[in-house]
């Protein structure tokens, strides 16, 4: 018996719809230099793309919008309230962005409206991070002299867009420990207790996605702490001593020349 056509009708309205690629946005380069170029271009877009709009937030609000572009066979560019003149979109709506700035860095969403499918319109977002090349840091004091089991206390200059800071001692990593005291930022260095261990030349290494860069040496010298002072007796005692030695070379010094 052949079944029921109802059964294969139902049958074929149950499949599954196929599912729909995830749209992902690719910059390149991955780690954007300033005064460099970056590019932001969505992969997996469908074939029938009608426009797409870029905005430099994480939401579609008109006032953040940079640009809207409309691709062939009549490309053509809008310029929105955010556009700089550094922004242009190009094939895959792809946005570029010229000479970036760290104030480029944040949230940028595009907006894709295509004629069909089951999701017309879609809204992806990606965050962009442009990092700059820094400028070698400073630790002050320079030079520092300090008494032994007294305190110092260094601090690392640098750009505020270095993301680490490392300490070293003559070349070597410090390690944190109880006894080195570091700020939340590692910016500041305090070393309490000081042994004559902690002499040396000390630096500080920071660090970006794009760029590594030390200090010059600042030298630490561990002065050792004076004996302490003699009690009287003991320079009543020094002193007598003395003068006893003195009087036997003088006694002896006598017969002799008898």
């Amino acid at each position: 018996d052949f079944p029921p056509p109802a059964a294969s009708v139902l049958g074929s309205c149950l499949q599954p719809a196929p599912a729909q690629t995830p749209v992902t946005i690719v910059i390149t380069p991955p780690s954007p230099v300033v005064g460099g170029g970056v590019s932001l271009a969505p992969q997996n877009l469908p074939q029938d793309v009608l426009v797409c709009s870029w905005y430099r937030s994480a939401t579609t609000h008109e006032s953040s919008r940079i640009l809207t572009y409309y691709p062939p066979p009549a490309p053509d560019q809008i310029p929105g309230p955010a556009h700089t003149g550094r922004e242009i979109a190009g094939p895959g709506c792809t946005l570029h962005i010229a000479g970036s700035t760290l104030s480029d860095t944040g949230n940028y969403t595009v907006l894709i409206q295509s004629r069909t499918g089951t999701n017309p319109v879609r809204s992806i977002r990606v965050v962009l991070r442009v990092s700059e090349m820094l400028p070698r840091p400073t630790v002050t004091p320079g030079q520092t002299q300090v008494l032994e089991n007294g305190t110092f206390t260094l601090t690392c200059n640098s750009s505020p867009s270095a993301d680490t800071v490392l300490w070293l001692r003559d070349g070597a990593s410090l390690v944190p420990s109880e006894r080195l005291g570091l700020s939340p930022e590692n910016r500041t260095l305090m070393v309490p207790n000081v042994t004559r261990g902690d002499a040396g030349a000390y630096q500080c290494e920071v660090g970006n996605p794009v760029s590594s860069v030390r200090s010059e040496p600042s030298t630490v010298m561990v002065a050792y702490a004076p004996h302490p002072a003699l009690s009287a007796g003991a320079v009543a005692g020094i002193l007598i001593g003395s003068l006893a030695g003195a009087a036997l070379v003088g006694v002896g010094a006598y017969f002799l020349c008898e």
